[in-house]
């Protein structure tokens, strides 16, 4: 009789294996359970409520809106909201509209309650970033690549279009491991963050998928802006790399980001 001896190794492997197959999970979950709640919340809504909502959703553009049924109406907050971004603005609308009632709001109330603790475990990771900056930039190239994995072939390939700073033969025949090194290499660790956000945002990718792993990085970027600009509001001086400055430079650019993020 032989018996297989677990290394440490392949349990740790095993327990993130298992983490991700439980967040792929709810992350399949919320989208799913939202469009459900969504279309039900929509149903309960009259045709005077539904139009003041349409009002109030003013990232869709007016001529988006025009005509549309209550069925059209999940798949255009998904296309310009997200997910979570989606739950946030309908809990918005209900108050001014308003729906507070219980109808809508048993409906509405438990992806709300959802989203808040999300946005905390989000806090807790940017915790752990700063807590621990000499990894900061590792810790980005490791969310970045998994966040091309999970972009189909033409995401990839409109996300390429988006870095105009690569040079186009730079992006012809890489993987996505390799786009992952170049992205970085020539945006920086900061700027990438930032160029990823809003690529994502033209994609689009707004969901829980995605912005899970991109979300706590945009949030460190926006708040050591915040901290750039002082008290008063002005801008304090920073090292910003020249234009033509070799991209190879990243070393001494992600050792700067460090410092900054923390």
């Amino acid at each position: 009789m032989f018996l297989h001896v677990t290394s440490s190794t392949e349990s740790t492997s095993d327990c993130r294996l298992l983490t991700n197959l439980q967040q792929e999970k709810d992350n399949m979950s919320l989208e799913t359970n939202w469009r459900i709640a969504l279309n039900s919340i929509l149903e309960e809504l009259t045709d005077s409520d539904l139009n003041k909502m349409l009002y109030h959703l003013d990232k869709i553009p007016q001529g988006v809106k025009t005509g549309k049924t209550r069925e059209d109406i999940p798949d255009l907050m998904e296309n310009n909201y997200g997910t979570e971004k989606s739950i946030s603005e309908i809990d918005r609308i209900m108050k001014i509209i308003p729906r507070n009632d219980a109808a809508v709001q048993k409906l509405l109330r438990p992806f709300v309650e959802e989203l808040k603790e999300q946005r905390q475990e989000e806090k807790g990771k940017m915790s752990e970033l700063a807590a621990d900056p000499g990894s900061v930039a590792n810790k980005w190239k490791t969310a970045l690549s998994a966040i091309l994995e999970e972009l189909t072939e033409r995401q990839i390939a409109k996300m390429l279009l988006y870095l105009d700073k690569i040079p186009q033969g730079m992006k012809n025949g890489k993987t996505r491991e390799e786009i992952s090194n170049l992205i970085i290499e020539y945006y920086g660790p900061e700027g990438s963050i930032s160029k990823i956000d809003e690529i994502m945002e033209e994609i689009p990718r707004k969901d829980p998928k995605v912005q899970n792993l991109l979300h706590p990085f945009v949030e460190k970027v926006k708040e050591q802006r915040q901290e750039e600009k002082g008290p008063s509001g002005a801008t304090l001086q920073r090292n910003v790399p020249e234009e033509d400055s070799d991209p190879t430079e990243d070393s001494i650019r992600a050792t700067n980001l460090n410092g900054r993020l923390c």
